[in-house]
């Protein structure tokens, strides 16, 4: 009974600490995840600073980079199609009550997200959170 008491009571405490922690943190702003390279001539650079690249290395890279792009950029137009298609799909599924919360939501998540993106370009590169 005294163990299960000591239990109890570790546990409590254990719980409190959390709490405290999490109390703190969600005091303090949260850096803004942000792209790190906003293209590739900004990500070489860091690329070639970080691991001290030879100017050699940083050609073949580049040359890697483009012969990739294009596909990526076809690979998003894919993506993009196939969302819309998937949401034009589910809107068969639902009510028409349904449908307008639906709407309402992506609308509510649209206008938070426009003064996000602009926090986020007005954001200086040195307050960029670092990847975790």
């Amino acid at each position: 009974m005294k163990n299960l008491k000591l239990i109890a009571l570790a546990t409590i405490f254990s719980f409190t600490g959390i709490i405290a922690a999490n109390a703190q943190d969600a005091t303090q702003p949260k850096p803004i995840k942000k792209e790190f390279h906003k293209n590739n001539a900004e990500r070489m650079e860091k690329m070639k600073a970080e691991l001290n690249l030879t100017d050699e290395q940083v050609e073949k890279i580049k040359a890697i980079h483009e012969k990739n792009d294009a596909e990526k950029a076809a690979h998003k137009d894919k993506l993009k199609e196939i969302n819309q298609a998937e949401h034009e799909e589910i809107k068969t599924v639902l009510t028409e009550e349904q449908k307008a919360i639906l709407r309402a939501k992506r609308e509510q998540n649209q206008k938070q997200q426009k003064p996000r993106k602009a926090q986020l370009e007005a954001q200086p590169a040195d307050r960029i959170a670092p990847k975790q």
